[in-house]
């Protein structure tokens, strides 16, 4: 018998979550719980678990540092005769890092879920996300990535100032493609640029804004200039014919097929994710223009 937990509430995890605004409404919805005040536990129920995407992993498991954050006890509920949720829980590392429990192995080509506390301890998953990238980089190319890739790292820790760390997951999905996401649960993107430019602006042009060559909150600050970060990324992933997910408080930004997409959200979203899928490609090398 399955012992009761009071104040609990249930949030099923049991539809397919793929790339896309409805699935971040979704997420949206899930973090109103936090404030609840009459919600002393979350159970996030993966029991009848169909799909996520791998972007959507770091929210889950982050989920339960943010609970301990909110003083709500947050529980990852499965199904051990659920194959698909296995895979998912093992896949991101869920099952090992929760303890929940280790009934299946990791793959190679996957970066754990993991949570940093300072931006030095990125440096070795950075390269262990290159590491599993299934495409073959140069080396001049290579070093930018990881350059830029840190640069998104770095942002969620000096921008975001979420008081819980930032988190990181990635791995290959069934089609071949591989995702990683950092998420840090902080004041956001469109806070930060409207505190910048000294004027509020709506949260879509505030990704907008972060997305345009040479735009950072920090510059001024630094002695380098900043803000190519996510143009690059966004060259890369067109060429590559990946995607890009960004997502910050109020707003939604997705990359995908030589298209952008900028929206606000219905159910505001807490703090900032980054997204990058890199499809496999054996056939080319990729190199810097």
């Amino acid at each position: 018998m399955e012992k009761m937990i009071e104040n609990a509430t249930v949030i099923p995890f049991n539809m397919n979550l793929r790339p896309g605004k409805d699935s971040v409404e979704y997420f949206g919805e899930f973090y109103k719980h936090f404030d609840d005040p009459n919600i002393l536990a979350i159970i996030c129920d993966l029991c009848e678990y169909q799909y996520i995407h791998p972007s959507y992993a770091v929210l889950i498991a982050s989920s339960i540092y943010l609970g301990r954050q909110k003083k709500k006890k947050v529980i990852i509920k499965y199904n051990k005769s659920n194959k698909k949720s296995i895979w998912f829980l093992s896949q991101s590392g869920m099952l090992k890092h929760q303890d929940l429990g280790k009934t299946s192995s990791l793959d190679e080509n996957n970066v754990p879920f993991v949570r940093f506390q300072k931006f030095e301890e990125t440096l070795e998953t950075i390269q262990q996300i290159l590491d599993c990238a299934p495409v073959k980089l140069d080396e001049k190319l290579s070093a930018v990535l990881i350059s830029k890739i840190g640069e998104i790292f770095s942002n969620a820790f000096t921008h975001g100032r979420s008081e819980i760390g930032v988190f990181c997951c990635g791995f290959i999905n069934d089609s071949n493609q591989f995702t990683f996401s950092v998420y840090d649960a902080g004041v956001g993107i469109p806070y930060n640029v409207s505190q910048y430019l000294g004027s509020e602006i709506s949260p879509q042009d505030a990704l907008k804004w972060a997305f345009e060559q040479g735009n950072s909150t920090l510059n001024g600050q630094l002695d380098y200039p900043r803000g190519a970060g996510l143009n690059l990324l966004e060259s890369f992933v067109r060429v590559n014919g990946g995607r890009i997910e960004l997502v910050s408080c109020g707003g939604y930004c997705r990359i995908e097929n030589n298209q952008r997409e900028f929206s606000n959200l219905k159910s505001p979203f807490v703090g900032t994710m980054f997204s990058m899928t890199i499809v496999a490609d054996n056939n080319h090398i990729y190199r810097l223009k």
